[in-house]
């Protein structure tokens, strides 16, 4: 009998965790959000369609653009405007349907004269990955600010 019930205890933790799991990583990758592709977009976020796309955060506007279009293994050139770009406190990519860590987007040593300048410049590059179809996030923390800007693209590589 003490066999038995220990049996049943394994598996029901087994099951508690293989479910935990499956849940808990939908909702870190944002898995579920994208069932219907990028169709319910709050203003905080934005698709980047051809080379550029808009965001707000409370008042604040921003227009973020790219070289070119966001390319596996090429450096993309990225480019964030607003009133203010000392608020910019960090920027990084993730992959959304396969998890590729957090890739840092570093900002570029300002030019003299630059400083003056209302545009945040970096750049980043993404690592390939088995899957052909890539979803990927740009997110952008401005300081004093909990919202992220997140801006949403693809990559292919068929």
């Amino acid at each position: 009998m003490f066999t038995f019930n220990k049996q049943i205890f394994f598996f029901f933790v087994a099951l508690v965790v293989l479910t935990a799991s499956i849940f808990g990583a939908n909702y870190l990758l944002g898995i579920n959000q994208f069932n219907n592709g990028y169709a319910n977009l709050a203003a905080h976020e934005c698709q980047l369609i051809s080379t550029h796309c808009n965001v707000k955060i409370g008042d604040t506007d921003i227009k973020i653009s790219v070289s070119a279009a966001p390319q596996i293994e090429e450096m993309t050139d990225l480019t964030i405007s607003l009133v203010k770009p000392e608020q910019v406190e960090q920027v990084w990519v993730e992959g959304v349907n396969m998890y590729m860590g957090i890739i840092p987007v570093p900002k570029n040593a300002a030019s003299p004269g630059q400083e003056a300048s209302s545009e945040w410049q970096g750049w980043f590059s993404l690592g390939s990955c088995t899957e052909p179809n890539m979803q990927w996030r740009l997110a952008i923390k401005l300081k004093d600010q909990q919202q992220l800007a997140l801006v949403y693209f693809d990559t292919s590589t068929n």
